[in-house]
């Protein structure tokens, strides 16, 4: 079975041009288990079907490493990615290197506008004067580098382009104490209410939209 794994994972790798290189340091029964199963939730190129799940692509390589390691850990909790923790329980920081890898690799999403309903499109106009007012700070740190709509630090993820539900739920989980990280003070999203949220989550969702 493993081997068959192996093969559809190198399969994909040729067609998705994929370069080798990963490979010769990521141990490859691992390989052929792991990329397959995040392309489950995550997608073959890093971009999701699942509003709940979030994109990997366009992310660094450092923050991916950062948070596959706290799920592998147990320091971080979700309760719509609750297998995680036990699907990366017996990686390496090599193995989860290497992963991280793969995903960074891939290009951002391109977003469609004409996908806003006008419930969201008003949603987007208020999650617009949010971000830049000030009641969040959300733009100094996740928005500081204008001309990609992208963090200039890398422990910080992308948030322009992600999946609306993914941003509702995790803004919510800083905000009721459910989501803690040494480099997110949940004070700055503690006194916004759901709707706010949602504003907030349509925006960045479709800041970058073409």
């Amino acid at each position: 079975m493993k081997s068959k794994l192996i093969i559809l994972a190198l399969m994909v790798t040729t067609l998705l041009g994929w370069s080798p290189v990963w490979a010769a340091s990521y141990d490859e029964s691992k390989s052929g288990e792991f990329v397959l199963k995040c392309f489950g939730c995550h997608g073959r190129n890093g971009v999701t079907g699942y509003t709940g799940f979030p994109n990997l692509a366009g992310q660094s390589e450092t923050y991916l490493f950062n948070q596959l390691k706290t799920f592998r850990d147990g320091h971080r909790q979700d309760i719509t990615m609750n297998a995680m923790p036990f699907m990366v329980k017996d990686l390496s920081d090599d193995d989860l290197l290497g992963l991280a890898g793969i995903f960074t690799s891939f290009p951002d999403e391109i977003v469609q506008m004409n996908k806003l309903t006008k419930s969201e499109a008003e949603l987007f106009k208020k999650g617009e004067e949010i971000i830049g007012g000030t009641k969040t700070t959300c733009r100094f740190c996740h928005l500081a580098n204008s001309s990609q709509d992208a963090p200039t630090v890398p422990e910080y993820p992308v948030l322009v382009g992600q999946q609306k539900g993914y941003l509702i739920n995790q803004i919510k989980a800083f905000r009721d104490g459910v989501r803690w990280s040494p480099i997110m003070n949940a004070d700055l999203v503690g006194e916004l209410t759901d709707e706010e949220v949602e504003a907030i989550a349509v925006y960045l969702r479709y800041k970058k939209a073409q």
